[in-house]
């Protein structure tokens, strides 16, 4: 079977997901206005100019895409986040089209918006609606989709580089995965980190972004730049080694679709302390394989000095965690079933 997915190359879930369906036999290509040097499959870049906003962008690529399409002749076009790069997919005016909801692509569109409006012509025209979550598949039934073409699955994570040993399990060491970017608010981590002085926690970011030197300026005024580490972009090997030496993982992001980074810090068997939302009460059940706060400074220093105060919560989480991800979000598995519904649509 022949895949082109339209989507942004670089992004790491495009990235994953892509990995697990030419893995488990797809012929993929990748359509987007980026390029990935380290994508698995080939790129073919969009060729649209950058007008009138982004949103645009993804319409006027209709001409390129379809040529793109055209030359390539897949089985099937996936467009990746409705009311971005969807757009683009539906424009290929492929006969088999299915388009792929993750999170604030349907969860976030006020009634009457421009944007949902898009959101809702997508859809309509998609053979098939994959939803990453319950909650996400919710949000796509409210545009009038039938439940009969919503797959709800999510694109999973590999799991082959987790289980073998046992994180450090350490409650005073902590560490984020999410990019350093404004709308993950790491400065609630931050501050709550100087909140619990004298308290030795330790605080590790893996990744990079915009707002890092923001966040190292946070870390000097709050008075604790000796407890955290920015460790930067790194590969695939060097992350799983930093997570292993951590006891729990933390994030303040205030909505999530399905957060790969949530999984994979699951997969190793960390304990997460992450804000109450629909997406994070599918995964944590608070105060048995993980805690819930409410995403303010206050609410994630309680939570912290409950996790310190009784560590037995993090060896009892492990192997619940552990069993979790391997239940529902194994990438290998989840693939398999991917190509199994795309060939019934191709026929």
């Amino acid at each position: 079977m022949r895949i082109a997915i339209v989507a942004d190359a670089p992004n790491f879930n495009v990235r994953s997901w892509t990995k697990g369906l030419v893995d488990a036999g797809a012929a993929v290509d990748i359509i987007s206005f980026e390029d990935d040097p380290d994508a698995c499959c080939p790129v073919h870049r969009l060729d649209a100019p950058a007008v009138f906003g982004a949103k645009a962008r993804y319409l006027l690529a209709g001409p390129s895409v379809r040529r793109t399409v055209a030359e390539l002749r897949p089985d099937l076009v996936i467009g990746y986040y409705v009311t971005g790069y969807g757009s683009s997919a539906r424009l290929a005016r492929h006969p088999v089209t299915v388009q792929v909801a993750i999170g604030n692509d349907v969860l976030v569109n006020p009634p009457g918006t421009l944007t949902r409006r898009f959101a809702r012509r997508n859809l309509a025209e998609a053979r098939l609606v994959v939803a990453w979550s319950a909650q996400i598949a919710d949000g796509v039934r409210t545009f009038g989709v039938e439940k009969e073409r919503i797959l709800t699955l999510m694109g999973g994570i590999d799991l082959a580089p987790y289980g073998g040993q046992d994180p450090d399990g350490d409650p005073l060491r902590l560490v984020t995965s999410r990019a350093l970017d404004p709308y993950y608010q790491h400065e609630v981590l931050i501050d709550s980190l100087a909140a619990l002085d004298p308290l030795p926690f330790e605080l590790t970011f893996i990744g990079s972004g915009p707002i890092r030197s923001e966040l190292e300026g946070r870390v000097a005024t709050r008075g604790v730049a000796d407890r955290v580490t920015f460790a930067g972009r790194v590969s695939e090997d060097e992350k799983v080694g930093i997570l292993y030496r951590q006891g729990v993982y933390v994030s303040a992001c205030p909505t999530d679709g399905v957060s790969a980074s949530l999984l994979e810090s699951m997969a190793v068997g960390l304990f997460p302390i992450v804000v109450d939302d629909v997406a994070n009460r599918d995964w944590i059940e608070t105060g048995v394989n993980g805690l819930l706060y409410d995403g303010s400074v206050s609410g994630l220093t309680t939570a912290l000095r409950e996790v310190n105060a009784r560590p037995e919560l993090l060896s009892t989480a492990r192997t619940a965690n552990r069993r979790l991800v391997a239940e529902r979000a194994d990438r290998r598995r989840n693939s398999t079933i991917f190509l199994s519904e795309f060939a019934r649509l191709v026929g």
